[in-house]
């Protein structure tokens, strides 16, 4: 494993928990006004990731939500659908905070010699 991809891979651990409180977020306030702008908001935080986790949640989810069926425990399919739209926006969220962290705990690279050395060796 090279240093960059040790370094996106405890980076995304340690931005865990901020994707573990936008879900929490995200459920607490599901039925209000404020609620649905704070989704809008968040889910143009997470926007190059949110498409695809909702694409992995909503396949990964949909054979729990078939095995409800058979006992009359499964919800109204639009309720469904907004917990797998709101759990895609947490782990959006969750995947950009990581990558930003490891980003700025990338080692900083040495500049490359450009125009400015090559205009001072001239004088």
């Amino acid at each position: 494993m090279t240093p960059q991809q040790r370094i996106a891979r405890s980076s995304q651990l340690a931005a865990l928990p901020i994707g573990a409180a936008v879900a929490a977020l995200l459920f607490a306030t599901r039925d209000s006004e404020a609620g649905l702008w704070l989704a809008s908001l968040l889910c143009l935080a997470a926007l190059p990731w949110v498409v695809a986790a909702l694409i992995a949640i909503g396949v990964l989810s949909s054979p729990l939500y078939m095995a409800l069926h058979p006992w009359q425990m499964a919800p109204a399919l639009d309720v469904w659908l907004g917990g797998v739209v709101l759990l895609a926006i947490a782990a959006g969220v969750q995947i950009n905070a990581g990558l930003l962290l490891a980003r700025l705990r990338r080692p900083r690279a040495v500049p490359d010699p450009g125009l400015r050395e090559f205009w001072q060796r001239g004088r």
